[in-house]
């Protein structure tokens, strides 16, 4: 009998051993969490987690079983993913967790497995196409060791979220490049440089936390992340490419200290209200505008860059670099500015500039599109009206040009459809391509002598035009140059004219009638075509000019005496139905 009891209290003793040790092990069932479900700090369970060396259980074919939509898989050797996910499980897997060495193969698979084109649960039925990717106990072993492969996720469309390697350092350029669905992103914390373009146009990518030992974000890193609207600049960081952050909805940001440089155009298209450049940082160009932007400060001592109220100038104080998009009203520059820079003024909201006689320089788009703008003098140092200078002034009535000025650049008025009260100065000399497109309000205008061509498209759609004159010097009309000039009743071609070039005077339709001095040798494609009102081109050569065709074969063709067969048997205007000689 005490033998019995004996052993019955053993047997208890041993079941109560056996019930606390089953109550301190972990659950090998306890299921990873992704994407938007996964609450916890980014890369704290990461390395708060130990690795697991008991493989993942496997069918018969070696392949681990799914648990719903999820797969999990552990590899023994780079290479092996293709092999360890079944073709069913490639339609089915919508959260994809790998372990173990893996190189840009498998990482290539597993970028194949997100462009399929449909998703199936495991009764055959259509789901919502998407994969949730856990990589945190991955590592990269090649190309190269903790470093996420150039353009590997590029172009993904089902990508939704991902955790990345907690041992990778870098992720190259354009890893994840206009990845349409990508909400998340967990970077671990060694990671010490984002490439260029890395997650350009990622237009769904919410969030996202930079770890405090990154030192350098790449050119266009997140340009076009059109959701990002908060972002946190890391301690460590010494860089920030051009453009990184262009159309980002983020609307403040904070310099570290040790910052060093700063690409052209970094925040332009976001809401930031405020930038504050400190001592030692550098920037190539401008930080960036914006229509929010109120001011931009930069600390005392910097060796590039000053501010005065806001307004960026360089270390000297005599080149006005930049005006905030959000400023209104009224600006007088300082008379100790030489030079305006590039862009310096785009898009600003303000109505009158007053530009000190001490300026000799503006650069290319300085006022492009201030269409609150409604006139401006251009002091007389000045020999030079850029490109794009004023395009997009669409309320700019009054400019006046000093008699130095020499050259005035490619779409430098264009679309100033309020420009009426303006006069070319007597010395110039070179006009740009439509560099008055859709000026509708000019009605007259004098092109001098010192001008020798009237390039493509220099007064296209200058609807309000009536007369032009074009003073000897011009040899050549280029294409589309006056198309569109809907009212243009009175032109005059200059002597020195030799070449109308394609579609010159298209949809001129109320011009009636057209000289064409001797000189012109040769013509473009269909120079008149369009002109319903013109009733008749006037040829002064005995040679006809060279063309293909006139455009408008309905228009009575007057040429000099004598030379009516020359014409009738020459390719263009043989085609006129009338032509006369007188």
């Amino acid at each position: 009998m005490r033998q019995l009891f004996q052993s019955s209290r053993l047997s208890l003793r041993f079941m109560a051993m056996a019930f606390a040790i089953l109550l301190i092990m972990p659950s090998f069932a306890q299921e990873r969490k992704f994407g938007r479900d996964n609450n916890s700090k980014q890369g704290d369970s990461r390395s708060k987690d130990k690795r697991n060396d008991t493989p993942p259980p496997h069918h018969d074919n070696g392949r681990p079983p799914m648990s719903g939509d999820m797969l999990v898989i552990r590899t023994r050797k780079a290479g092996e993913v293709k092999n360890m996910i079944s073709p069913e499980a490639r339609k089915q897997v919508r959260r994809l967790v790998v372990e173990g060495s893996i190189n840009r193969d498998d990482l290539r698979f597993i970028d194949d497995i997100c462009d399929r084109s449909s998703c199936y649960n495991i009764k055959g039925k259509s789901i919502e196409n998407f994969l949730d990717l856990d990589l945190s106990r991955a590592q990269i072993v090649s190309p190269y060791r903790d470093v996420l492969p150039s353009d590997i996720f590029s172009n993904n469309s089902r990508l939704r979220s991902i955790q990345l390697p907690m041992h990778l350092i870098e992720i190259g350029k354009r890893a994840f490049s206009y990845c349409s669905i990508l909400e998340r992103v967990d970077i671990p914390s060694g990671i010490r440089l984002i490439d260029d373009y890395a997650f350009r146009n990622c237009k769904m990518l919410t969030d996202i936390r930079l770890p405090d030992r990154l030192e350098d974000i790449g050119k266009g890193c997140f340009t076009g992340c059109t959701a990002l609207s908060r972002i946190i600049l890391p301690p460590g960081l010494r860089s920030i490419g051009s453009e990184a952050f262009v159309n980002c909805p983020i609307s403040q940001i904070r310099f570290p200290y040790q910052l060093e440089y700063i690409g052209n155009n970094c925040f332009a298209g976001t809401r930031i209200s405020e930038i504050n450049i400190p001592r030692n940082t550098r920037v190539d160009g401008m930080p960036g505008n914006n229509a929010n932007l109120q001011a931009i400060n930069v600390e005392q001592g910097n060796i590039s860059l000053s501010s005065i109220d806001g307004i960026l100038y360089d270390s000297r104080g005599t080149t006005l670099l930049m005006v905030p998009g959000g400023a209104s009203g009224y600006l007088s520059i300082p008379h100790n500015v030489t030079a305006i820079g590039a862009r310096a003024l785009e898009y600003s909201r303000l109505s009158q500039v007053d530009i000190p006689p001490s300026v000799v320089s503006i650069g290319e788009g300085a006022f492009y599109g201030c269409v609150n703008l409604t006139n401006i003098e251009i002091p007389n140092g000045v020999t030079q009206i850029a490109a794009n200078t004023f395009n997009s002034c669409k309320n700019l009535q009054k400019v006046v040009l000093p008699r130095g000025i020499i050259s005035i650049g490619a779409n430098a008025f264009c679309e100033c459809r309020k420009l009426y009260d303006f006069v070319l100065p007597i010395g110039l000399q070179s006009l740009g391509k439509s560099s008055f497109l859709e000026c509708n309000a000019i009605t007259r205008l004098v092109v001098p002598s010192g001008v020798t061509e009237i390039p493509d498209g220099c007064f296209r759609n200058c609807n309000g035009m009536v007369s032009i004159k074009l003073s000897n010097g011009i040899i050549k009309i280029g294409e589309e140059a006056f198309r569109g000039c809907l009212s243009l009743t009175d032109i005059m071609l200059p002597n020195t004219l030799q070449r109308i070039d394609d579609e010159a005077f298209r949809s001129c339709s109320s011009l009636g009638e057209i000289v064409i001095p001797e000189s012109v040798s040769s013509m473009g494609s269909k120079p008149f075509t369009k002109c319903e009102q013109l009733g008749r081109i006037i040829c002064r050569s005995h040679v006809p000019p060279s063309v293909k065709s006139t455009g408008c074969e309905k228009t009575i063709l007057v040429v000099p005496r004598g030379s009516y067969n020359v014409y009738k048997k020459s390719t263009g205007w043989k085609k006129h139905k009338q032509i006369v000689e007188e």
